[in-house]
């Protein structure tokens, strides 16, 4: 499932459909379970957010825990606030992200048009658009890499370090 995706006013992610996207992949889920987490990168990691999120509020299937590589800044959360009014997501989350990762990763032209369109990227003070995903987690983990939007670092020890800690927080989170 591909939900398309826009900058809104802030410059942040938003989705045409995220709630015909979310039960399209809660009854994938449904299909598939049982399952212990979510691991999505980018967009995926976005809507393993929102999958999170609904586990959380009872309007969706269970989740031990969830890692997300690259996730965007969440302008979703605007349009499902149903999702996060419930205080901080309780489960344990793992955030990665690289250091050279802008606001617009992984959309760069189309952020680049809205900017010198008028857009005006509202960061609140975060450097980074993952920082604000971890604001809404109670028990985050983060672990940043030197490198920008991709699930894994380039570099084979790096990544080997970040596989590594992806699998000893699944193993004792989920």
């Amino acid at each position: 499932m591909y939900d398309k995706v826009a900058l809104d006013s802030k410059g942040w992610r938003i989705y045409d459909d995220p709630q015909g996207a979310l039960v399209w992949l809660q009854q994938r889920l449904k299909e598939l379970a049982p399952f212990d987490g979510l691991l999505g990168f980018s967009q995926g990691a976005n809507f393993s957010l929102m999958l999170a999120a609904q586990a959380a509020c009872g309007l969706g299937l269970p989740v031990g825990c969830a890692v997300l590589l690259s996730p965007n800044a969440p302008g979703f959360v605007e349009q499902v606030p149903e999702l996060f009014t419930g205080g901080p997501l309780p489960m344990p989350i793992l955030v990665v992200s690289g250091e050279q990762e802008g606001y617009g990763a992984g959309m760069e032209p189309v952020f680049e048009a809205a900017l010198k369109q008028g857009l005006e990227l509202d960061t609140k003070g975060e450097d980074a658009a993952a920082a604000h995903v971890v604001k809404l987690l109670a028990r985050p983990e983060v672990l940043v890499h030197k490198e920008g939007h991709v699930p894994l670092p380039r570099d084979k020890q790096k990544c080997e370090e970040v596989v590594d800690r992806i699998v000893s927080f699944i193993l004792a989170s989920c």
